[in-house]
């Protein structure tokens, strides 16, 4: 008979929040294609799934996506000739073959200056004068340049790991929360903020202005909050949505670069400057041996007329 779909459920629990959204897509997509056909739902047969993933890439899938509903299938059903279906050898061998026919490009072929966004906010009044709304859009773009992490990341910063160290003014910020890369055995981010010289693009000004203003009204342990009342902890969404506003201000094409990109012209604008690539991928959470920066993030910086923080928001265009 198999497994139900409450099993189901369960089981794709056990992934990160991120990756149950994206693996759900595939298993309901694999429900219809074997109702249409008649095929049995947990009890696949390798015919059942080749013709499955053939008819994503008859739909136009790209090389991620397939390889995405593998996995997504492997999670759950049962072996077939005693190999998951991750590595049976007969379906690993057509997605290799969807790589070579349709090879995973970069979303962005060059990324957007950052002088830009930090010019932008250079003409804004002074922290302790802005307005609620134009101070989060400042320091949620001032962190996911200065950190290189994820909308995720950021999105899980609670303030009661915050922490201050007042004889150097650096904050460390940590994130015990179970996130998308989370894996047995790799440590969790650790995000340390340094003070900066010019107060307007200075993330600990920033971040203590947004803690200060943010007080009278705070009843969440979350740092962001929506802007208006309930004053609510955000989602994702909500700061993906925000950063792509702030690029928008800044004159930045937002049909072509979304909140993602701020990860790319981050690690790229370090590079430019000479910071040492094991510091990037420390910073950014890749591993050592990682080739995800030279494959899809470090791009040309689009206009470009040492340490980390350092080199982003230094040695900029007059």
């Amino acid at each position: 008979m198999g497994i139900n779909n409450d099993i189901v459920k369960i089981i794709l629990s056990s992934c990160a929040v991120s990756t149950q959204t994206q693996y759900e897509v595939y298993v309901n997509k694999y429900n219809i294609f074997c109702r249409s056909r008649g095929f049995s739902l947990f009890e696949p047969s390798l015919l059942t799934i080749l013709e499955f993933l053939l008819q994503l890439y008859k739909d136009g899938a790209k090389y991620s996506t397939i390889n995405s509903a593998r996995s997504a299938l492997s999670l759950y059903l049962p072996n077939i000739n005693n190999n998951t279906i991750g590595k049976h050898p007969i379906i690993t061998r057509f997605v290799k073959g969807v790589s070579k026919l349709k090879p995973p490009t970069p979303r962005y072929n060059y990324t957007w200056d950052i002088d830009v966004l930090l010019k932008l906010f250079e003409s804004w009044e002074e922290n302790s004068q802005l307005g609620i709304k134009n101070l989060t859009y400042k320091l949620i773009s001032l962190l996911a340049i200065i950190t290189a992490q994820r909308v995720q990341t950021l999105q899980s910063i609670c303030i009661s790991n915050i922490n201050h160290d007042s004889r150097s003014n650096i904050i460390v910020i940590k994130i015990p929360t179970i996130l998308k890369t989370s894996k047995p055995g790799v440590c969790q981010p650790l995000l340390k903020l340094s003070p900066y010289p010019n107060q307007k693009i200075c993330v600990v000004n920033t971040l203590n202005n947004y803690l200060a203003k943010t007080l009278e009204y705070r009843n969440h342990d979350n740092l962001f909050l929506t802007l208006n009342k309930p004053w609510s902890p955000v989602t994702t969404q909500t700061i993906s949505r925000w950063l792509r506003e702030t690029l928008e201000l800044a004159g930045v094409d937002t049909n072509i670069f979304k909140a993602h990109s701020f990860r790319h012209a981050s690690t790229s604008r370090a590079f430019a400057q000479g910071v040492d690539i094991d510091n990037i991928f420390e910073r950014a959470g890749w591993s050592a041996n990682s080739t995800v920066f030279a494959r899809f993030y470090n791009r040309p910086i689009y206009n470009v007329n040492h340490e980390f923080p350092d080199a982003i928001l230094s040695t900029r265009n007059t």
